[in-house]
C-alpha cells in the first residue's frame, strides 16, 4: 500500500472499524440499559408494533381482573351477611321451639316473643347492611354483570335476594297468643322449614358465584402470566449475553482507536525521507 499525505487508507479503514464498532457499543448499551431487545420502533419497527399491542391486551387482562375483584368483594359481603343470616335462624329455631311448648306461659313466653321479634329485625338488618361498592345481593333483587375477559364478555351474577326475601316471608309471622302459632310455624313444611331451605339455597349459590368468580380470576392470570413470558421471548434481552458483548466491543473499540492513532502517524514516515 503506498505512503501517501492526500489518502490515508489505514487511517479510513481504522475510522470506518471504529464508527462501526462505536455504533454495536450503542446499541449493546441501550439493551443493557433498557433489559429490552426491541426497546423502541428504533431497533425494529414490526415487532415493536406487536409487543405494543401484546402490552394492552395485558392491560385489559389487568383491568379484568379488577372488575372480577370488585364482584368477588361483592358476594364475600353477602357470604357474611347470609352465614349470620343463617346462624340468626338457628337461634330463632330455639325459640320457636320454646314457644311451642305449652308449659312456657306468663313473662317468660311474652319475653321470648319479644326475642323473636327482636331476632328478625337483626336478620332484616344483616340484609340491608350487605353492601359493597353500592351493590348489595342479599337485600337487592336485581342481578348483575361483570365483564370476564378483555374482548368484553360478560359474567352473569344472580343475586340471592329472591331465596332471602322468602325466608324472611315465611318467618316472619306473629307468635305470640299462645304455643299454636309458634308450632303450627314450626310443623308447617311450607313455614320455617322452608325458610331455613331458602337460607341454604342462598349460601349454596353465593359459593357458586365465589367459585366462578375465583376460577375466571385465576384462569386471567395464568393468560397473563403465559401472555408475558411470551411478550419476554420476543423482546427482552439476555443480559448474560449482552453484559459479553458490552465487554467484548468496549476492547474492540479501545484497540480501534489504538489502530486509528497508529494510522494517522504513518504519513510522518514521509519526512524522514527528506531529512
Amino acid at each position: 500500500m503506498p505512503i501517501s499525505t492526500n489518502t490515508n487508507l489505514s487511517a479510513m479503514t481504522a475510522a470506518r472499524i471504529l464508527n462501526v464498532t462505536g455504533d454495536q457499543l450503542d446499541r449493546t448499551q441501550k439493551k443493557v440499559s433498557t433489559g429490552f431487545n426491541i426497546a423502541d420502533a428504533f431497533d425494529n419497527g414490526a415487532l415493536y408494533a406487536v409487543s405494543q399491542n401484546i402490552r394492552s391486551k395485558l392491560s385489559g387482562l389487568s383491568a379484568v381482573n379488577g372488575q372480577l375483584g370488585n364482584a368477588l368483594g361483592s358476594v364475600q359481603v353477602a357470604n357474611t351477611a347470609v352465614n349470620s343470616i343463617s346462624n340468626k335462624v338457628q337461634d330463632m329455631r330455639k325459640t320457636l321451639v320454646q314457644l311451642a311448648d305449652a308449659n312456657v306461659t306468663g313473662d317468660t313466653r311474652a319475653q321470648l316473643e319479644n326475642q323473636y321479634a327482636e331476632q328478625m329485625v337483626s336478620l332484616v338488618n344483616y340484609a340491608q347492611a350487605a353492601d359493597y361498592n353500592g351493590v348489595n345481593m342479599v337485600s337487592n333483587g336485581t342481578n348483575f354483570s361483570v365483564i370476564r375477559d378483555a374482548i368484553g364478555n360478560q359474567l352473569a351474577l344472580t343475586a340471592v335476594a329472591t331465596s332471602v326475601v322468602a325466608a324472611f316471608s315465611a318467618m316472619s309471622v306473629a307468635v305470640n297468643g299462645g304455643f299454636s302459632s309458634a308450632a303450627s310455624l314450626l310443623a308447617n313444611n311450607l313455614s320455617f322449614a322452608t325458610a331455613e331451605a331458602n337460607i341454604g339455597t342462598a349460601l349454596n349459590r353465593i359459593g357458586v358465584l365465589n367459585t366462578r368468580l375465583n376460577d375466571q380470576i385465576k384462569f386471567n392470570s395464568g393468560v397473563e402470566d403465559a401472555t408475558k413470558a411470551g411478550l419476554s421471548y420476543m423482546i427482552d434481552a439476555d443480559l448474560t449475553v449482552e453484559s459479553a458483548t458490552l465487554t467484548s466491543l468496549q476492547i474492540k473499540q479501545q484497540l480501534s482507536s489504538q489502530s486509528l492513532s497508529i494510522a494517522n502517524q504513518r504519513p510522518q514516515i514521509i519526512l524522514s525521507l527528506f531529512g
